[in-house]
């Protein structure tokens, strides 16, 4: 008798595999006019991506599917920063957003502690949540730029993200590069490569993201929550 346990299914990828069609399937066949079965196809192979943290999903997420032949997503950009630090003024645009039918949030929050303003819109929004770890390192371990450390970084993606029900996150085309083997040339787009770019000079190597890439694709702390470059989130339809 065979004593190999059944594989844990966490993720949507790992229901698609499956072969098990999940809720949040069915939401995004429904909304995008499809069949449950060709969602969980392309989720199987990579081609569709349903980010939803189950913890997002307990408090009331809307389940949104990103990929080949669904809809344009658009994602909403804000955030508390040092020139403007007024939460009050960021919660209007989220709530203009879910008015006007915007699918995502990415919370660009950089300075101080953000973790209130995050975990309040994962509370409250039903949209996608996405992060940048990068911008809340700093701030989270009181740290000069040229100190933090991959760990510091590891300690921000494992404790601050997930678990709070974080949807998306995004790491700089250098880190992707090395983990995929595929080529990756981009511009610096946005301030968090800025920040990453610095902190790779002075660590000196520039892949010390790579663990935390690592440490995302295999442990189930991740709860669904994806993953993309940030020159392909600075691609997609934005509203600041």
């Amino acid at each position: 008798m065979s004593t190999q346990t059944e594989p844990k299914l966490v993720t949507q990828i790992d229901f698609a595999r499956a072969g098990q069609i999940t809720p949040q399937m069915k939401e995004v066949a429904e909304r995008e006019h499809r069949d449950p079965e060709y969602i969980r196809e392309r989720v199987a192979d990579g081609r569709i991506a349903i980010p939803a943290n189950i913890v997002h999903i307990k408090k009331g997420m809307r389940a949104f599917g990103v990929g080949e032949g669904l809809s344009t997503k658009v994602n909403v950009n804000l955030g508390i920063s040092g020139d403007k630090a007024d939460a009050a003024e960021e919660w209007k645009k989220v709530k203009i957003a879910e008015d006007f039918g915007a699918d995502a949030i990415m919370d660009l929050s950089n300075s101080g502690k953000t973790r209130q303003f995050r975990q309040q819109l994962i509370d409250e929004t039903p949209l996608m949540v996405g992060t940048v770890p990068m911008y809340d390192a700093i701030g989270y371990m009181e740290k000069p730029l040229v100190k933090l450390t991959k760990d510091d970084l590891l300690e921000v993606v494992r404790f601050k993200y997930p678990r709070a029900g974080a949807d998306v996150g995004e790491v700089a085309p250098p880190a992707v590069s090395h983990f995929s083997g595929i080529a990756v040339v981009a511009s610096v787009v946005a301030p968090g490569i800025d920040v990453y770019c610095v902190t790779a000079i002075f660590s000196g190597s520039a892949f010390w993201l790579i663990d935390c890439l690592h440490y995302c694709s295999s442990d189930s702390d991740w709860l669904n929550t994806s993953w993309v470059p940030s020159s392909m989130a600075s691609s997609s339809s934005e509203i600041s």
